[in-house]
């Protein structure tokens, strides 16, 4: 026979299932036996490492003036970034993050 185990979304951990397998013959008598002995199976579901997510102002738009020199120095937007979670609240919450810059485009030059 087959078996099908759906467990519910995003749900991870262990489950052990025990089985019995009966017929439909007569069962009235002592020495009658329409049930097998127990057996068990034990069901491990791991966790999925969901993506990250966060969120970006709208319009995503940074305006850093220079100095009075003509120089842009060191710049830092606070709160940039909002809703930064590493995923699933329950399996991925002790994992760290990091924000990479994946693409610049434009002529000014970036350090990082």
């Amino acid at each position: 026979g087959s078996l099908t185990f759906e467990s519910a979304p995003s749900a991870s951990g262990v489950v052990r299932a025990t089985f019995e397998l009966r017929d439909d013959g007569p069962w009235g008598d002592p020495n009658d036996r329409n049930t097998s002995a127990a057996q068990s199976v034990v069901i491990v579901v791991l966790a999925v490492n969901k993506a990250p997510y966060f969120t970006l102002p709208n319009p995503s738009l940074v305006v850093v003036l220079p100095n009075s020199g003509g120089d842009a120095e060191p710049y830092t937007e606070q709160s940039f970034a909002t809703g930064i979670s590493a995923g699933s609240p329950q399996d991925d919450k002790n994992q760290s993050l990091t924000f990479t810059v994946t693409q610049l485009t434009g002529q000014i030059p970036f350090l990082t």
